[in-house]
């Protein structure tokens, strides 16, 4: 057998390790391999071999197979990041794509998605078990018995979107949500708003997280806020645009004197769907009634009428502070940590009736 198809499988080999192919499956057997690359036993136990040479694999002492070499001094293997979602597309899952596949190149590691179905979909158990890090997007809350299976993990792990640091899991988020809710609302106030009916109809737990602050930052600036809640929905196929619209029947159906004078949305999409439905209700944003939403998810400039939002972006130095914590502090169980960017942008646009503008606020730090 000529060395250069030796070279080969270990070229392959090695490609596939570093970007985290065998952190989800097992690495095959020789035997396998050899009928993979189409190579007798030998050549295929030799390219294992220089695998183990280099420090990329080791041997499994029971059953002589090659596994990563996760432990050695010299670390051989980049560090390998799983982001971990619902298979359905989400509004934030192209910006924490983004925001973590920039860091992992940025230290010479690696991120690849993982989409799983259900809580004990064994493809998050395999992430857990073969990846340095996972971030997890919940869909839901988090079942208790997944809760002590996510905490004693062999990977470091973290939830992502919102703060579940009161269930004790270390967070990160991609603006701290207070600060937003006021820039929000002090804008509003500016403008002479003090009646706001906040549509929440995603029932996602970091969303009506924002009823609640938002309530608390009203009460402080003297503002009147309702809530309008879409009922609990525990399944992937909810549509937050459909329960936009449900809501804004509702809220259409009081009569204009009882209605608030501004709609704050605590996302995009669900946003879009209230401005066509004002608009075929005859109103229009920033004209009869102000529209703002928490994250403007790099959507808000594009709409007719640009939409007043706030503008998170995800630091390189917030990724690492969280990256560098969870690393050091895995296996441990103390308490867990939120870490959100140092400030938050407002993008202010025709939909509250004032001037474009941009403001931002600082925050004063990663995490708390």
């Amino acid at each position: 057998m000529p060395r250069k198809k030796y070279l080969d499988i270990v070229n392959e080999l090695e490609a596939r390790i570093r970007h985290g192919d065998y952190a989800l499956t097992r690495l095959p057997a020789e035997r396998q391999l050899a009928k993979e690359f189409g190579v007798c036993h030998n050549t295929a136990r030799k390219a294992v071999m220089a695998l183990i040479e280099h420090g990329l694999l080791t041997r499994n002492p029971e059953n002589h197979r090659g596994v990563l070499n996760r432990h050695t001094g010299r670390r051989k293997i980049p560090l390998q990041i799983a982001l971990a979602s619902f298979w359905f597309s989400s509004g934030d899952m192209g910006r924490w794509v983004q925001g973590l596949s920039r860091f992992a190149k940025t230290h010479g590691g690696m991120l690849r998605p993982v989409y799983y179905t259900h809580w004990n979909d064994p493809l998050l158990k395999d992430a857990l078990r073969g990846f340095d890090v996972v971030f997890i997007y919940p869909l839901q809350e988090v079942p208790k018995a997944v809760g002590e299976r996510l905490r004693h993990a062999a990977a470091a792990v973290a939830l992502i979107g919102g703060d579940y640091t009161q269930a004790g899991f270390t967070s990160l988020r991609l603006a701290p949500v207070r600060s937003s809710l006021a820039l929000l609302l002090e804008q509003l106030h500016q403008q002479g708003h003090r009646r706001v009916d906040a549509f929440c109809p995603d029932p996602h737990p970091a969303k009506t997280e924002q009823m609640v602050y938002g309530a608390e930052e009203a009460r402080r600036l003297g503002m009147q806020w309702r809530s309008w809640v879409s009922e609990p929905r525990p399944t992937i196929e909810f549509d937050s645009k459909l329960g936009a619209m449900v809501l804004l029947r509702q809220w259409l159906e009081l009569p204009a004197a009882e209605r608030g004078t501004a709609l704050l949305v605590t996302s995009m999409p669900p946003a879009i769907a209230i401005m066509r439905g004002l608009a075929d209700a005859g109103l229009r944003p920033g004209r009869d009634v102000a529209l703002c939403v928490v994250d403007g998810e790099g959507e808000n400039r594009w709409q007719v009428p640009t939409v007043t939002a706030t503008e998170p972006a995800l630091t390189d130095a917030t990724i690492t502070a969280c990256v560098d914590w969870l690393l050091a502090h895995r296996g441990q169980h103390g308490k867990p940590r939120l870490f959100e960017p140092p400030d938050v942008g407002l993008f202010v646009g025709e939909s509250t009736g004032g001037p474009v503008s941009l403001v931002k606020r600082e925050t004063g730090g990663h995490t708390r």
